[in-house]
């Protein structure tokens, strides 16, 4: 297992590929050192200017004569606090440092499954829980970012390899908002899951889909097309737009964007759903554009049909699946599509978890470790 790698890429509203380029980062933050030392110390040299000028143009001049220029000089000036000045001007630089809020999201190397972390500011976002085996390691790799609780976990379907793990994450964390689609699945995972809320009291909150055809829903705040906030991000609901007979196209869709960065989970919606979240994007004026997209399905011939890509236009894609699959993962089909749209491909078969970096404007990447 190799040691970490971080990679640096500009990315906006217009989007430039292929000008990736490598940089060390510093947990993230940017640093701005000597404003204050470097202001003082030109005061300093034109202050002392003149008398080098005295010596050089008299040779013969003795230093006494120098230091008693210098002193008289001195003589009634008051000269402000140095110590002072330095740490204004130093709070000054973190003030404006913080600013921003970081932002993060983290495509965790969980095998055959999803989960992704983001983070923004003090806020955090779970999107699904891989298969039941891995709760522990999902639970170690929150606690290792210093993730206390969860304002929300989006269980985008319940299929096991993206809720298999979740009951742990309800056991062991506080949870503000856990968003599930209104399809049920009568297994054992689907139960545990139900069971872990059940036992830390809390509730599932349906997302009711646009046509308000959901039975399960209820009242909620939680609906297609509505938006809430991670931070200074801002979290849109776009699926699943219509009742589905399938548990994949049934799946939690979302776009998150943070200052001109916008990324895009889909969950394992197929060719079905793209199509209705296509639709309902263009009904009502919401774009669809998204920088990274997070590979709908583990990177399925079923899913990212290329004229949903056309749309979502992305400069990278993320596709999560486990190494050496028995669906054979991304399929060829829609490597190809990606490819041939110029987009990047991250995979966590191939490099293990992945962390993207937005400041609003840029995004710039990290792969934490690769798959041996």
């Amino acid at each position: 297992m190799s040691g970490n790698k971080r990679y640096h890429s500009r990315s906006n509203s217009k989007k430039t590929k292929g000008r990736n380029g490598s940089r060390q980062r510093s947990g993230g933050r940017h640093s701005r050192q000597g404003d204050g030392r470097g202001i003082l110390t030109l005061l300093a040299l034109l202050f002392l200017i003149p008398f080098m000028a005295y010596g050089v143009e008299n040779p013969d001049s003795k230093p006494g004569e120098v230091m008693r220029l210098v002193e008289t000089r001195l003589e009634g000036m008051t000269f402000p606090d140095l110590d002072s000045i330095w740490e204004h001007t130093t709070e000054n630089a973190q003030a404006t440092e913080g600013e921003m809020q970081a932002f993060e999201v983290h495509f965790i190397d969980v095998g055959q499954g999803d989960a992704t972390l983001i983070k923004c500011g003090d806020q955090s976002m779970l999107i699904d829980a891989g298969e039941e085996d891995k709760g522990t390691a999902i639970q170690y790799y929150l606690m290792k970012q210093d993730v206390e609780d969860l304002d929300y976990l989006i269980l985008t379907h319940p299929d096991s390899d993206h809720i298999g793990a979740a009951d742990v994450i309800i056991t062991k964390f506080d949870i503000d908002h856990v968003l599930m689609p209104g399809y049920e699945k009568d297994n054992s995972t689907y139960r545990q899951v139900m069971e872990a809320l059940d036992y830390r009291g809390m509730k599932q909150e349906i997302v009711a889909m646009a046509e308000g055809a959901n039975g399960n829903g209820g009242d909620t705040a939680f609906t297609v097309g509505s938006s809430f906030t991670l931070g200074e991000a801002v979290c849109t609901i776009l699926g699943p737009v219509k009742q589905y007979d399938d548990p994949n196209n049934s799946s939690i869709a979302l776009l998150v964007q943070y200052g001109n960065t916008r990324f895009l989970f889909t969950g394992d919606a197929e060719e079905q759903a793209e199509s209705d979240i296509l639709a309902y994007c263009a009904d009502n004026g919401i774009s669809l554009q998204a920088d990274v997209y997070k590979a709908g399905h583990h990177g399925s011939s079923t899913s990212s049909c290329e004229t949903f890509l056309i749309v979502v236009d992305p400069a990278w894609t993320v596709i999560s699946c486990g190494k050496d699959n028995s669906y054979g993962h991304p399929h060829t089909e829609t490597v190809s599509r990606f490819q041939r749209m110029g987009t990047r491909m991250y995979r966590t078969d191939e490099q293990g978890s992945i962390v993207a970096y937005s400041d609003g404007e840029n995004i710039s990447w990290e792969i934490l470790s690769e798959s041996e």
